[in-house]
């Protein structure tokens, strides 16, 4: 149970790196010019299915807990369990909590879920979902990529640029990428942009052309991958 408490998943949106030549930058995208890519209100419904996060080293505990991406006409969304606990003393003394049989009742409306006790806690797992993207949020958009099955999903960030995250879909597998400042063959900063310095950290605003898109999509890398059970 202790190894439970490590659960976490991370969606990284937000890109801030230190290059080779030690400056810190950020990279967003002004979709204002984004002529080279096909704007589109959902995925294509042939692709529209459930996934199941595809176990790795780094991932097990998310497997365990069960992890699915799923696409249909609401958008894209990662349905997961999230781990939460509760102390012995908190259901003792508070009637809305009664335990049975190892089911705790009171969390979830005329509902129950299984508990495990470590020390004096005890953890159980609630169902949550979060969008990648939701057809009636507008501060997301999705557009085509260059591929067959690739989808751009932008989110609109505070400073009213977006952030991407590219989605792959290919013979009943889904492969999730964020842009990979690791390699060494193109740099982002080489994108048409404009320029800004916000807190000491240099920020770079993309309106990529056509071929700049494709060297972008091709330059990043993938983080999850889900797969049709």
């Amino acid at each position: 149970m202790t190894k439970i408490l490590s659960f976490l998943l991370i969606l990284s949106i937000c890109l801030s790196v230190q290059s080779e030549d030690d400056e810190y930058y950020s990279v967003y995208f002004n979709l204002n010019h984004a002529h080279s890519i096909q704007l589109v209100k959902q995925v294509d419904k042939i692709y529209h299915s459930t996934f199941e996060l595809q176990e790795s080293e780094n991932n097990q505990l998310r497997a365990a807990a069960g992890d699915q991406l799923i696409i249909d006409d609401s958008g894209i969304y990662i349905a997961k369990n999230k781990l939460l606990s509760i102390s012995r003393t908190e259901i003792r003394e508070n009637s809305q909590y009664n335990l049975r049989n190892g089911y705790l009742h009171g969390v979830l409306d005329n509902d129950s879920v299984m508990v495990a006790l470590d020390g004096e806690q005890y953890y159980f797992l609630i169902p949550s979902k979060s969008y990648l993207f939701e057809a009636e949020n507008n501060r997301q958009e999705l557009y085509k990529g260059f591929q067959t099955g690739e989808y751009l999903i932008f989110q609109k960030e505070s400073n009213h640029y977006y952030s991407m995250v590219k989605l792959s879909i290919k013979s009943g597998t889904v492969e999730l990428s964020e842009l990979d400042f690791d390699q060494n063959n193109f740099d982002f900063r080489s994108v048409t942009n404009t320029l800004e310095k916000v807190n000491e950290e240099l920020v770079y605003y993309l309106s990529p052309n056509e071929e700049e898109w494709r060297k972008i999509l091709t330059n990043c890398m993938v983080y999850d991958t889900y797969i049709k059970p």
